[in-house]
């Protein structure tokens, strides 16, 4: 049985020593410490041993016990003191870019009507956003009294940019 409990001490260490995150630490757990994990398998066989082995074995379970939680409770702590288990950040990394955002769909799609335009040879010309009166009514031949130039369907704005009532 001392044998059994050298072999379980020499496990959980070689165990121990592959925790690196959260998820080894619970495997660590649910191996060792658990109702039916090793440590309680060896404290049920303690039933088994003849009467006169028991104060020995008894104290090397109790120290193998003691020894598993302690080292779990150390590996536990220092993983919450670690931000929950994260990697430490390695400053020698090149940076995150920051995406400010993106075009709306609607300008999307326009930039990609462009470009379609564009390769099949028309030019993007750009103009004014306002038109004056001469450009939109006068050189296309509206006459003053056509009904375009009613006072309700159309704004009127003067030089200064403000609208004209």
């Amino acid at each position: 049985m001392i044998d059994k409990i050298k072999f379980v001490k020499e496990e959980f260490d070689n165990c121990k020593t592959e925790v690196k995150d959260k998820n080894k630490l619970e495997e660590l757990r649910l191996k060792f410490l658990v109702k039916k994990g090793a440590v309680q398998q060896l404290l049920d066989e303690l039933k088994n041993i003849p009467v006169e082995q028991k104060p020995t074995v008894g104290k090397e379970l109790n120290l193998l016990r003691k020894y598993v939680e302690e080292t779990f409770e150390t590996l536990k702590n220092q993983f919450a003191n670690n931000k929950n288990g994260s990697p430490k950040i390695d400053i020698t990394l090149s940076g995150r870019t920051n995406y400010r955002g993106a075009f709306h769909p609607v300008r999307q799609i326009f930039g990609e009507m462009i470009d379609i335009f564009a390769d099949i040879g028309f030019d993007i010309a750009e103009g004014p956003q306002i038109e004056d009166e001469f450009h939109n009514f006068d050189a296309l031949n509206f006459q003053p009294d056509h009904p375009a130039r009613d006072m309700q369907d159309t704004f009127f704005i003067n030089r200064t940019g403000k609208k004209i009532n």
